[in-house]
C-alpha cells in the first residue's frame, strides 16, 4: 500500500511538472491485477493551444503523458483516443495525425520506468474552460474516466 501511494505521488508530481500554464490536469492510474500493465495517463488541458493552418482552418492541441511503472512490461501505445465532453454537450475526440515519430505521433513504445509525452489534436477549436469531462478510450472500447486534479 505504501509503495503504491509513493508511486502515485511520484506520478502525480511528474504529471504536474509537464503542465505548462495550469497546475490542474486530468489523470488515472491504469493497471491489471498482475501489474504487468501499470501506468498513469495524464491530460494537461492547461497546455491547450489553437493552431492556425495555412489553409485558413485551425485545430486545438494539448499535451498528454504516459508514465509507465518501472516494474511494468513495456507499453505499446496504439492510437488510443481521448474523448472530451464539452460544456455545450458536444462529445469530441482527438484525431490520428500523420506523424510517425516525434511529439505528434499516435503510436509509440514506452519502456518500463519511462515517461512519454505527446500532443494530441482535435479538429474543433475550444478552450480548456469548455471541458466538462475527459475519458481515455483503449483498443477494447473500454472508456476510462479521468479525474481532475486541481
Amino acid at each position: 500500500m505504501k509503495k503504491s501511494l509513493l508511486f502515485l505521488l511520484a506520478a502525480a508530481t511528474t504529471i504536474a511538472a509537464f503542465s505548462q500554464s495550469s497546475k490542474s490536469f486530468y489523470y488515472e492510474k491504469i493497471s491489471n491485477p498482475g501489474k504487468t500493465i501499470n501506468f498513469t495517463f495524464g491530460v494537461y488541458h492547461g497546455s491547450m493551444e489553437t493552431v492556425s493552418k495555412s489553409d485558413g482552418n485551425s485545430y486545438s492541441k494539448m499535451m498528454v503523458a504516459v508514465i509507465n511503472d518501472k516494474n511494468a512490461d513495456d507499453l505499446y501505445w496504439s492510437d488510443y483516443k481521448v474523448y472530451i465532453l464539452l460544456r455545450s454537450g458536444e462529445l469530441i475526440y482527438n484525431y490520428t495525425t500523420e506523424a510517425s515519430s516525434g511529439d505528434f505521433a499516435c503510436k509509440y513504445h514506452v519502456p518500463g520506468g519511462s515517461t512519454h509525452k505527446q500532443y494530441i489534436c482535435f479538429g474543433k477549436t475550444f478552450q480548456a474552460s469548455d471541458i466538462q469531462k475527459v475519458w481515455l478510450c483503449l483498443a477494447d472500447n473500454n472508456f476510462i474516466n479521468l479525474f481532475l486534479n486541481e
